[in-house]
């Protein structure tokens, strides 16, 4: 039976270099390259703030969770990553973004393994998939690292990915 957050307590996901942790309003000045919500970046500290209530939101309905990536060693937030939009039918979109700098070091690798291990083993989900743009070249090379494997196309020309367990 697959469970859905809320959880308990927030899960903090954690490998030898980085944490998967929650995002509060004091994360802001990190993370304001990162906030997103349907696809809107955030212009102002204002509105990171008001996507992080929004994100907390769907987290505390069951609709999602949505981790920041700390660098251990550096304590700063490289980039996001979490399910969204829901949990239909036992599966979870997984999506992900990294900040320029830190990209092409495995950070985003190392992140999707967690967040999809804790899929698998924590949420029971039976499928996890990720949609990404045909250009994406390095979020396709992270999903398949991660064992991803093509499952077609969508509508808008995106690619469709999935890892079934």
């Amino acid at each position: 039976m697959m469970i859905t957050p809320p959880f308990p307590l927030f899960p903090e996901l954690k490998s030898n270099r980085i944490r998967l942790r929650r995002l509060v309003a004091a994360d802001v000045p990190q993370i304001m390259e990162l906030s997103f919500f349907n696809r809107i970046q955030a212009k102002t500290a204002e509105e990171a703030v008001e996507m992080l209530g929004k994100i907390d939101d769907r987290y505390n309905e069951g609709s999602g969770i949505h981790w920041g990536i700390e660098d251990i060693a550096l304590q700063q937030i490289v980039g996001t990553c979490g399910y969204y939009r829901g949990f239909a039918n036992d599966s979870g979109e997984i999506g992900y973004i990294v900040k320029e700098q830190y990209r092409r070091n495995g950070y985003m690798a190392e992140a999707v393994k967690l967040a999809v291990d804790f899929g698998f083993s924590e949420m029971k989900l039976k499928k996890v998939f990720a949609i990404t743009a045909q250009k994406n070249l390095g979020s396709q090379g992270v999903l398949r690292k991660n064992g991803f494997i093509a499952a077609g196309i969508e509508e808008n020309g995106d690619l469709r990915f999935h890892i079934i367990r």
